[in-house]
Parts: C-alpha cells; sequence; structure tokens
C-alpha cells in the first residue's frame, strides 16, 4: 500500500466511526466519557493496526535506491563509458548529461550517428 491509500483508509474509518456515532443518534444518548472509551478502544487500536502494517510494508521494501549519477567530468565528449551503477554495463552520454540508454559492456557500442 502506497501512502495515499494508507491515508485514505485511516479517513475512511474516522468517517465511517463518526457516521456510526452521529447517524445512529448515539450522541443523544452516550455520554462524553463512552464516546471517549469509544475513541480509544475502537477507532485508535484501527488506526496503529493501519500504521504497522504501513510501516512493515516500508520495511519490506525490496526496490532499489533510486539512481542518482556522478556530474562527469567537464570536457566530456558525448560517448559510451562506463555504467556508475553497474560496471557490467556502458552507459551513453551525450555531451551534458547522462541518459537512460544502456547496453552490456562487452557488446561493441553502435557507431555515432550525425
Amino acid at each position: 500500500m502506497d501512502d495515499k491509500r494508507v491515508r485514505g483508509a485511516l479517513y475512511l474509518a474516522g468517517v465511517l466511526a463518526f457516521a456510526i456515532i452521529v447517524g445512529g443518534g448515539a450522541l443523544d444518548e452516550t455520554s462524553p466519557a463512552q464516546i471517549f472509551l469509544f475513541l480509544i478502544f475502537i477507532v485508535l487500536p484501527i488506526t496503529f493496526v493501519a500504521l504497522v502494517i504501513r510501516a512493515l510494508i516500508r520495511i519490506g521494501d525490496k526496490r532499489p535506491p533510486a539512481v542518482q549519477f556522478v556530474a562527469p567530468p567537464s570536457g566530456l565528449s558525448a560517448g559510451w563509458y562506463p555504467d556508475q551503477q553497474n560496471p557490467a554495463w556502458i552507459r551513453w552520454y551525450d555531451g551534458t548529461q547522462w541518459t537512460h540508454h544502456v547496453q552490456p559492456g562487452t557488446t561493441p557500442p553502435p557507431p555515432p550517428s550525425y
């Protein structure tokens, strides 16, 4: 679950709890202490469980970190260079920035097109 889904589920739980209390006419016959106990024993545990699930999902997230390329040395011309993230690959540098074009390092690079 992503953050938006978790947040949406928590909002939905709060709205449902409020609707049950107000819609059932419970506020007319319920003391503030009973409402407080309802919030403590029903809403907070649901929220806590949702947050624990969210934390466990984040811990188990095995996606690789975002790729961050080191700025190339000045004066580097366009061409294929060893990839900074995976030494088995080469990456195209267009003369101003690294591109998303990669290929195995053992493959001879294609001739440049002008």
